[in-house]
């Protein structure tokens, strides 16, 4: 056997097809060694991306990223690094959610949710110069439909505002199957399941801006719009925004957070909102609002020299 035959059959030509083979079979081992590697990685950093906010996530993602990189450049660490990868992907959803200020955020949203009502009612009285009467009565004078329903096109809930039929009371027949139908500015979110129930009240009565069956308009606020209270919080109304009931300024306890009875009140820790003629959503406390301020600002042409907080 002549040098070439061995060279291409004998043992040296049997070492180069493994060796030819093997380096076939290299390269796709470690693409998918690093396919593999790279989803654990995308993983990872996805179940990061909930502690965005955190302090400790910049540390964990470049330690992220350092095994990441050792991973697919190293040798003796690759296992290591894939094993530490897929730990640290279980460990990261399995822990708990960050905590979330959810006291703070839902302060926050309850007054964009009054504010989205009072310029609900701006647009109703650019329509039709005047602001909702409290409720719509029938013949008897027995009150049947809420302002809260009236104002339902200035809401995006126009369609809702088609189905509501006002030649039947509030809850009569047809009217009930809507019963069900949550209007998410109607309530604050700080309410403990408020569902249908509304937390945003009028204040009714003589000389408020909600006298009854009759409108008010801004020209008839002579104590002016930013001095004169439209709407208030009220926690746990139990009253449903469908229903033509409100806070009857005879009745409604004074004070804010007042310890008996039904008034202005919230699940904010000191504070209740309140919706003014101007447009404005401010915040209202005992420690800057007397029972005589608070009962000028509940009316619109007392006379009295006010000043909203």
């Amino acid at each position: 056997m002549s040098d070439s035959d061995f060279r291409e059959g004998g043992p040296r030509g049997e070492h180069d097809a493994s060796r030819e083979a093997t380096d076939t079979d290299r390269p796709f081992q470690f693409r998918l060694r690093t396919l593999l590697i790279g989803v654990t990685v995308v993983a990872v950093l996805l179940a990061e991306a909930r502690y965005v906010s955190q302090p400790f996530f910049l540390p964990l993602l470049i330690a992220t990223l350092t095994i990441a990189f050792i991973a697919v450049k190293g040798k003796q660490w690759e296992t290591v690094a894939s094993v530490g990868g897929i730990l640290a992907l279980l460990s990261l959803l399995c822990w708990p959610e960050p905590p979330q200020e959810v006291g703070p955020r839902r302060r926050i949203t309850c007054p964009a949710n009054m504010k989205n009502v009072v310029l609900a009612l701006h647009t109703y009285h650019d329509v039709y110069h005047s602001f909702p009467p409290a409720y719509i009565a029938d013949a008897e004078g027995r009150p049947m439909h809420s302002w809260r329903v009236l104002i339902l096109p200035y809401m995006e809930q126009g369609q809702l505002y088609e189905e509501y039929r006002f030649d039947e009371p509030w809850d009569g027949p047809n009217n009930k199957k809507l019963h069900d139908v949550i209007v998410p500015y109607y309530s604050c979110p700080s309410q403990n399941d408020p569902g249908t129930s509304t937390n945003y009240l009028a204040v009714v009565g003589p000389g408020t801006a909600w006298p009854g069956t009759e409108s008010v308009s801004f020209g008839d606020m002579k104590d002016g719009p930013e001095n004169t209270i439209v709407l208030v919080e009220v926690a746990d109304s139990g009253i449903h925004w469908m229903e033509p009931r409100d806070l009857h300024l005879v009745q409604m306890a004074r004070g804010i957070n007042p310890a008996q009875g039904q008034g202005i009140s919230s699940h904010h820790p000191g504070l209740a909102m309140a919706g003014f003629g101007d447009g404005a959503v401010r915040s209202l406390s005992n420690d800057e609002l007397t029972p005589q301020l608070l009962e000028a600002l509940l009316t619109i042409a007392g006379g009295e020299e006010v000043q909203a907080p």
